[in-house]
């Protein structure tokens, strides 16, 4: 768990000024990118492309918060879980975490840690997030599994070499 914020988009101001553009402005579908690909917040990159930030700040592409810290971080998290939990411990989760059972060796390890600081009372209270995946979303809600995620990378890639 944790606060994400979102300073200073959250000034009143601000909010006002955004709401009085037309949406067929602000919405995705009329915006995109130096490329002609669609981009997400067109708007405000374009505020900030006329000298105020190199190009390749301004247009690239929007992250997660959890992938922002690098993708070797994610990799790294998910070997460091998968060492520390065995096979065998891994296979009891359903005995051992009856509700909201978790699905990887990462998420056993946090479920872990979480229920030797508050108990499992607590779980209950919790409602999970899940990918959609019958709207086609993978399961893992990294940004970078998405499939707009990895063309959009490997664009970009292409683009360097």
């Amino acid at each position: 768990m944790g606060v994400e914020a979102r300073v200073p988009f959250l000034s009143s101001r601000f909010v006002d000024y955004a709401m009085g553009i037309k949406p067929e402005i602000r919405m995705i579908p009329s915006s995109l990118d130096d490329s002609g690909r669609m981009c997400e917040k067109y708007l405000l990159r374009k505020a900030f492309c006329d000298g105020i930030l190199p190009s390749c700040v301004v247009w690239r592409q929007k992250e997660q918060f959890s992938d922002g810290v690098g993708y070797d971080w994610i990799d790294k998290l998910k070997e460091e879980t998968s060492r520390r939990v065995s096979d065998k411990e891994f296979s009891m989760a359903g005995e051992i975490y009856k509700y909201n059972t978790p699905k990887t060796k990462e998420g056993f390890y946090y479920r872990k840690i979480y229920s030797e600081m508050f108990g499992e009372a607590g779980m209950k209270t919790i409602q999970l997030w899940v990918p959609r995946v019958d709207w086609g979303c993978d399961d893992d809600p990294s940004g970078r599994a998405q499939k707009e995620h990895i063309s959009s990378v490997s664009s970009v890639l292409k683009d360097i070499r």
